[in-house]
């Protein structure tokens, strides 16, 4: 029954690269017949992390295209499209939050979410990849660092338009 039930999912997830371009199944995605493909995906997820996937399973989906940690994929790709909106743009890489690139991507709400929304303080942006970030001179470094500091102290980062640093 469950090399049944995994056949299926991985059936749906076919479907789903064939028609998508890619595995990047959003959490909620049910199918047309109402197959809980987003589920499915993500429980595969859970068991590759854990090591109890089989590897003739891993490897038929890595074959698919599947994207193990969708966080980090995301990551990468607004990472690559900052360093590609900075060779057209210059330097300073200040992004309009309402940037979206050729291909669909929204470069300004990504560069938010990095900027405001994700310290390391947290853990949602890894050491490596601030240290990424910083180390390609991008502007918004000293603001992120003043955004570490209110969360120091009012414990988030909720911070108000027009809050002012001393």
């Amino acid at each position: 029954v469950a090399h049944a039930q995994w056949s299926e999912g991985y059936r749906e997830l076919e479907v789903y690269r064939q028609t998508e371009g890619h595995c990047l199944v959003p959490q909620e995605h049910e199918t047309e017949g109402s197959y809980r493909l987003g589920s499915w995906v993500s429980h595969q997820r859970r068991r590759y992390k854990a090591g109890s996937m089989t590897d003739e399973q891993s490897e038929l989906l890595e074959a698919l295209g599947m994207v193990w940690d969708a966080d980090e994929y995301e990551w990468e790709e607004g990472f690559q499209a900052l360093l590609k909106y900075r060779r057209v743009h210059g330097d300073d890489a200040l992004v309009p939050s309402n940037h979206v690139t050729a291909d669909g991507f929204k470069l300004g709400q990504w560069m938010e979410r990095q900027t405001w929304h994700m310290p390391v303080s947290r853990g949602l942006l890894s050491e490596e990849q601030r240290e990424e970030l910083e180390s390609s001179r991008l502007e918004w470094a000293e603001g992120f660092r003043h955004t570490e500091a209110y969360f120091r102290k009012y414990g988030d980062c909720l911070i108000p338009l027009h809050h002012m640093v001393r």
